[in-house]
């Protein structure tokens, strides 16, 4: 989870209950669309608020990265690239519907593995059935819409991203790219 450099940042207070808002960085703006996410935190209470802030900002970066990987090297004469516009759309659409039913997005393994028979009981609850229960819905609130996967292309660019960067921390530009050729050299040798 990123540290956050000020308690309230992302945090308002609408009359006594707390909301999560916050700005959509331009480059995930295709993504992301309508540039700002405000939420209701459904709480007075400031510790409760920021307990949910945190969940919130941290989903929304999971989000953001997963956008920024899926999106390398793809151009926009590539097909794949509306193929992972498509998942991208799909995944934050099941995030905002388990939002709006008061729940967080959870991966159902994560769910089953983690969350109390009351918890699962009170999601299973929140799924709306006329004939038969909503696909979309359960779906968002029981976490089976996968985010798009890495393609192994891009292995190599989440390695130097998000894996290795205290690795890099200190380097020059030239130690820099010397550090990631070895390791590009490496990468190749294993295909």
């Amino acid at each position: 989870m990123s540290v956050m450099k000020d308690l309230n940042q992302h945090l308002h207070r609408r009359g006594s209950r707390w909301h999560y808002v916050r700005r959509v960085p331009s480059e995930y703006v295709d993504f992301d669309p309508g540039g700002m996410i405000r939420k209701s935190l459904k709480t007075e209470s400031l510790e409760v608020a920021r307990a949910r802030r945190d969940a919130f900002a941290e989903a929304d970066e999971q989000f953001w990265a997963t956008v920024a990987i899926s999106g390398q090297g793809l151009s926009n004469a590539n097909p794949m690239r509306d193929e992972t516009r498509r998942a991208m759309r799909e995944y934050q659409a099941a995030r905002q519907r388990a939002m709006a039913k008061g729940f967080m997005y959870t991966p159902v393994q994560q769910i089953a593995a983690q969350e109390h028979v009351a918890d699962i009981l009170d999601r299973l609850n929140a799924i709306p059935v006329r004939n038969a229960p909503d696909k979309a819905e359960a779906d968002a609130v029981l976490g089976t819409v996968s985010p798009p996967a890495v393609k192994i292309s891009q292995v190599l660019e989440v390695y130097f991203s998000e894996i290795a960067v205290t690795d890099q921390i200190g380097k020059s530009d030239s130690q820099l790219k010397s550090w990631q050729k070895v390791k590009r050299r490496v990468h190749q040798g294993r295909r």
